[in-house]
């Protein structure tokens, strides 16, 4: 998701509350045509509401915005949307949530862009530079970051619900910034153009078996393999699906080393990748905390 300074411009003079089409239009000097088609952007991202009253239209900010955003600004006095949702700026914040140290060839993002955004963030405070070429988010700075990530979550679900039925709960990764990448439930079986299943709904693609128990999955990217253990992990790491993931693997012969080279962990600890990778290759022989047996990874393989 990005939006256009004009369109967040939108979003904070709704902050103050509601209004007309006619009032946002005289207030910003927007011509209600390019309004128009502001709005209706907006409104497909779930970020405004849109009430007809007679001619005009009756504008407000999604509960989720006009409640939350003054009390994650606390410390952060003058700042407007304008400085956190604008172009690659809420992904970055997202991304930050969960990095909190990094240097510019960490971020998929051209470096002229990184540069920017970080020189507007370091600006009014969020984040500063703790030693040369390293970037950290402010302590105080981390409800914003929240902020964004929840505010891309509501975008994201929000879309994917157009062609998603019965669209239930989903999880984001913030660990590239270029490309969001997202699992959906659902409790309906649904055929799209933009999403795939995923997760345990794709396990019979690679020949393992498994009852929906009348749950669904699917992601905003063509997933593989990699992608179909990640997305299986990122819903639980609990010792039923690292048995699924792990029986997926060697029923496939797939090397588990290559998750290491996955840029999108859903927040995934590397050592927890690097235990799991253990455990495949060893066989059960080494294991750990949390792990199933050996035997339960046979009894799915076998199942």
């Amino acid at each position: 998701m990005q939006l256009s300074k004009r369109e967040v411009e939108l979003l904070d003079f709704l902050l103050r509350g509601s209004a007309t089409t006619t009032a946002l239009a005289a207030a910003l000097a927007i011509k209600k045509p390019n309004l128009s088609i502001y709005l209706k952007k907006l409104q497909s991202h779930s970020l405004v509401e849109i009430k007809r009253e007679g001619r005009s239209g009756i504008i407000s900010l999604a509960p989720l915005i006009s409640s939350n955003f003054s009390s994650v600004k606390l410390g952060f006095q003058f700042l407007k949307l304008a400085d956190i949702l604008v172009g690659w700026t809420p992904s970055l914040l997202s991304y930050m949530r969960y990095k909190k140290k990094f240097v510019l060839s960490d971020l998929d993002l051209p470096n002229i862009t990184s540069k920017r955004i970080l020189k507007k963030l370091r600006s009014i405070g969020l984040v500063y530079m703790a030693k040369r070429g390293q970037y950290e988010l402010r302590g105080e700075a981390m409800p914003i970051a929240e902020f964004c990530s929840t505010c891309l979550t509501m975008v994201y679900g929000s879309i994917a619900s157009r062609e998603i039925k019965g669209l239930s709960a989903w999880v984001t990764s913030h660990d590239s910034i270029s490309h969001t990448e997202v699992i959906f439930l659902t409790k309906e079986k649904v055929v799209s153009k933009n999403y795939w299943p995923t997760a345990f709904s794709a396990f019979d693609w690679y020949g393992i078996h498994l009852i929906s128990a009348g749950k669904f999955y699917y992601t905003n990217i063509k997933p593989d393999i990699s992608d179909i253990i990640i997305h299986t992990l990122a819903l639980s790491g609990d010792a039923r699906n690292i048995s699924y993931v792990s029986a997926l693997m060697i029923k496939n012969s797939f090397n588990p080393k290559k998750l290491l080279k996955k840029k999108q962990l859903f927040g995934l600890d590397k050592g927890f990748i690097n235990n799991l990778i253990e455990f495949i290759e060893t066989k059960g022989k080494k294991t750990f905390i949390g792990f199933p047996s050996w035997e339960e990874v046979g009894g799915v393989l076998n199942g």
